[in-house]
């Protein structure tokens, strides 16, 4: 059996504060981002990106996404390294946009409210509505997948497609 203590042994210590140095958790073929200085790092990585094609490629979940409900994840694609960031909104709460990187005091706000960098979506009304209402993150730079089909498609456009319709 352990004895319990109260005093913390300096092993667990150390191992609090390497797990708090953590910046991305690999998973697969992306990172889960969920302390402030992962974020730091990915807000960096997402400076002087290509704009063509878009970079970056994101979907927002939540719990009735939108301003009455909540937001748990941001998923974010970045097309040049392939890599995708599962951003915990649920954990940072609002540390996951105000949150600086170290090189020009980006942030993740300032990278989606900038429209000279280009961001797809599909379907992009909740998203920007939660956006807005929970974090003062006002979208620019949009580009809607939802609405380009909806935009060239040949026949009716009294009703927008789906993402498997679209796809189709």
């Amino acid at each position: 059996p352990i004895e319990e203590s109260n005093e913390e042994s300096p092993d667990v210590a150390g191992a609090v504060e390497a797990l708090e140095q953590i910046t991305l958790r690999e998973v697969g073929n992306g990172y889960i981002v969920d302390t402030p200085s992962a974020v730091a790092n990915l807000v960096d990585s997402l400076l002087d990106l290509p704009t063509t094609p878009p970079s970056l490629y994101l979907d927002i979940e939540g719990v009735s996404l939108g301003r009455h409900g909540s937001v748990s994840i941001v998923q974010l694609l970045v097309l040049p390294t392939n890599l995708t960031y599962l951003i915990d909104i649920h954990t940072l709460r609002s540390a996951a946009f105000t949150t600086a990187g170290t090189t020009g005091g980006h942030t993740l706000k300032s990278i989606l409210e900038d429209a000279s960098i280009p961001k797809v979506f599909f379907d992009v009304r909740n998203d920007s509505d939660a956006l807005y209402s929970h974090f003062s993150v006002s979208l620019a730079g949009i580009h809607d997948i939802q609405l380009m089909e909806l935009a060239t498609r040949p026949r009716s456009k009294k009703f927008l497609h789906g993402l498997a319709r679209c796809i189709t």
